[in-house]
C-alpha cells in the first residue's frame, strides 16, 4: 500500500525525516540513508544543518542516483548538494563519480550499497517521484527496470544515468517522499491506478517497500 500524505509545504517531509533519523539515532541503529536529488536537495541539507555534529556518525549515506559525468559535472547531483552547502558532518560519503569509466562509476555505487546494506541495521531512503513517474534514476520503460545488480546505468535521452535498482530499493526499511508542485499531480493519481504496469510507473516500487510516505501538496 501506498501512504499519500497532503502537507501544504516540504517542511512536514523534512519534520518526518529528521524524527526518523534522531529515533534510530537514539537506538544506537548504524543507518544506512539513501537520498536522491532535485527537489529533494534543500529537504536533506536542512535536516542535516539541524542534526547535531555527533549525532551523524552511525550514518552511511549514498546517492540513490547519478547523472554520470566528471568529478566536477555541474548537472550531477553530487555537485547539485555541495552547490546547495550540505554539510555531511560525521556521516560517510564518497562522490561515485571519480574521472573514471560509467561502468566503473556504477560498481562504486552498487558496493557502496552492498556495504551499507551489510552493515546497517535500517536503510531509510528521501526519494523523489517524477512527473513521469521515475523513482531513483529508474526512467519508464529503461534498461534499469530489469537489472539484477544493485546498481545500473544507462544511456537515457538526457543524460548518461546511474541509478540503484528495484533489487536495491526493495530493501528499503522506511521511505520518505517529497512530490510537491502542480506539475507533479498526475504522477501522483497514477500511482493510484491498478492497471497501470511498474515499467509505466517505475514508482510502484514503493508499493513493496512497507513504510512508505509520499508527502505532497496535490492528493491524499
Amino acid at each position: 500500500m501506498i501512504n499519500f500524505v497532503k502537507t501544504k509545504s516540504s517542511i512536514e517531509c523534512q519534520n518526518k525525516l529528521y524524527d526518523t533519523l534522531i529515533n534510530n539515532i537514539k537506538s544506537n541503529k548504524k543507518i544506512l540513508l539513501i537520498v536522491a536529488g532535485g527537489s529533494n536537495v534543500p529537504i536533506i541539507k536542512a535536516v542535516f544543518d539541524k542534526l547535531p555534529d555527533d549525532l551523524t556518525s552511525n550514518i552511511d549515506l549514498i546517492l540513490s542516483d547519478e547523472r554520470y559525468g566528471s568529478s566536477d559535472f555541474k548537472d550531477s547531483n553530487f555537485v547539485k548538494l555541495q552547490k546547495a552547502g550540505f554539510n555531511i558532518k560525521k556521516a560517510h560519503f564518497e562522490n561515485i563519480l571519480t574521472n573514471q569509466s560509467i561502468d566503473e562509476s556504477t560498481r562504486i555505487l552498487e558496493n557502496q550499497f552492498a556495504r551499507g546494506d551489510k552493515k546497517a541495521e535500517v536503510i531509510i531512503a528521501l526519494l523523489g517521484i517524477g512527473q513521469d513517474g521515475h523513482i531513483a534514476g529508474i526512467l519508464p520503460n529503461s534498461k534499469a527496470l530489469n537489472s539484477e545488480s544493485y546498481a545500473t546505468s544507462y544511456r537515457a535521452l538526457d543524460f548518461d544515468r546511474i541509478t540503484l535498482s528495484f533489487k536495491a530499493l526493495k530493501k528499503i526499511n522506511i521511505a520518505i517522499i517529497g512530490a510537491y508542485g502542480i506539475k507533479k499531480r498526475m504522477a501522483l493519481i497514477n500511482l493510484k491506478k491498478l492497471e497501470l504496469p511498474i515499467e509505466e510507473m517505475p514508482s510502484k516500487i514503493l508499493q513493496e517497500i512497507k513504510s512508505n510516505y509520499i508527502y505532497n501538496d496535490q492528493i491524499g
